[in-house]
């Protein structure tokens, strides 16, 4: 079962500039993406890939990893709406996956690409964040709230046990 784990960024200013700068880049290269997904009607990853990945690569300046996330991106959005061409915002949330995010939960610090570079940045989560945090950690999602950056981070946790049920509550 997948649960989600909510940091909040402890960021410097200039480390929230470098975050800021990245969402916008990573949304700038979506929507060129997602334009020539549009144009050609190719709405699978391969496919896509194939299409975009060189062109996009030369002009964004995005780490590859990133480039993989933001071609999954557009092709899930396509997943949902195959009526007209689809256009993110500039502080719509971008995936980190682990070649370009990692953590040290000892010092409670993440390590994540940017556009000016790798940052390592403190955070702050609840107990149970944190106890998730040290399942396995599969995609997170980088998100800007009110100039606040958040980290959401999304764990496989082994499903519980099912309990017998001796009584019911009836409604009377």
């Amino acid at each position: 079962m997948n649960l989600t784990a909510k940091l909040i960024l402890q960021t410097t200013p200039e480390q929230a500039k470098s975050l800021l700068d990245t969402l916008e880049t990573a949304n700038k290269a979506c929507n060129a993406i997602s334009r020539r997904a549009w144009q050609a009607q190719v709405f699978t990853q391969t496919q896509l890939h194939k299409l975009v990945y060189a062109n996009i690569r030369v002009h964004y300046k995005l780490a590859a990893q990133m480039i993989i996330c933001a071609i999954a991106k557009v092709v899930d959005a396509y997943k949902r709406e195959l009526k007209t061409e689809v256009i993110f915002p500039p502080h719509s949330a971008i995936t980190y996956d682990p070649p370009i995010l990692k953590f040290d939960l000892d010092n409670r610090t993440v390590s994540l690409w940017s556009i000016g570079g790798r940052l390592t940045i403190p955070f702050v989560c609840s107990k149970r964040a944190m106890e998730l945090l040290n399942s396995q950690q599969r995609a997170s999602y980088l998100c800007c709230v009110d100039e606040k950056f958040y980290l959401f981070v999304s764990c496989s946790v082994d499903m519980p046990d099912p309990r017998d049920v001796e009584r019911v509550l009836e409604s009377g």
